[in-house]
């Protein structure tokens, strides 16, 4: 029995030392450590990594985190490399206890994320009008009419 107790006494004391030598989340380590992965994936061709820089992180408490993308294909990708990401997490903080959640979030385009559209003939003349005003002079003087 005192062989036992002592295996017992042995590993609850490596448990409360692994306990204090564990960090709380915190945003800046929490980014590096994302980073490292994405990082990980890119040397090895995944096509996950894309996912991983445009997720946003977000932290619930010391322990727990949200991961929000802007789509179901993100979220996807994050979840096949969720139990490999959350390992590395764990490991980075040495805290066993970090766990995270994927959530999906539809994000607004700002106009500057927002792709021109191409423009119609009409529009495409309008401007051509616009930077050469000769254009517009010689097809009055020519009386032609255009279609548009």
């Amino acid at each position: 029995m005192g062989s036992l107790s002592k295996i017992r006494q042995q590993f609850t004391e490596k448990q409360t030392a692994a306990a204090n030598q564990s960090r709380p989340l915190e945003i800046e380590e929490l980014h590096r450590a994302w980073q490292q992965y994405a990082d990980y994936l890119r040397e090895n061709k995944n096509p996950a990594v894309q996912s991983l820089e445009l997720a946003t992180l977000r932290i619930l408490n010391e322990t727990n985190f949200e991961v929000i993308t802007a789509n179901n294909l993100e979220q996807k990708f994050i979840e096949q490399e969720k139990r490999k990401l959350n390992d590395h997490l764990q490991n980075a903080f040495a805290n066993k206890a970090i766990s995270f959640a994927i959530l999906v979030e539809e994000r607004e385009q700002t106009t500057e994320e927002q792709t021109e559209r191409p423009l119609n003939k009409r529009e495409q003349f309008i401007h051509i009008v616009e930077q050469y005003p000769l254009v517009k002079e010689l097809k009055d003087r020519l009386r032609l009419e255009l279609d548009y």
